[in-house]
């Protein structure tokens, strides 16, 4: 199951979308490998944002919407995908 989920996110990953933004796909990655190691369930925006997006440790979550806009940024961005040049996939990733 991980190698086929791996396979997937290299294929949302070479998209011209997630090539150009750095930002998406790391924290694609993060979520996919998180998510691979059972450990999906208990992320939390602050988590994201440090461990995912590289803020630093003192990121505050309730004051910094960082790791929230770029996540629905993420969103859009694989709906976007899987509405278009995905649509054929066999697997899709879902946030």
């Amino acid at each position: 199951m991980a190698t086929a989920i791996r396979t997937e996110l290299a294929g949302v990953l070479a998209d011209p979308v997630f090539a150009r933004s750095p930002v998406l796909t790391r924290l694609l990655a993060f979520l996919v490998e998180e998510s691979i190691s059972g450990r999906g369930p208990r992320l939390k925006s602050y988590s994201v944002a440090v461990d995912g997006l590289g803020r630093a440790p003192d990121f505050d979550p309730q004051v910094d919407s960082y790791a929230r806009v770029q996540v629905a940024r993420l969103r859009k961005s694989l709906d976007a995908f899987y509405a278009g040049p995905g649509a054929i996939r066999p697997q899709r990733l879902r946030i």
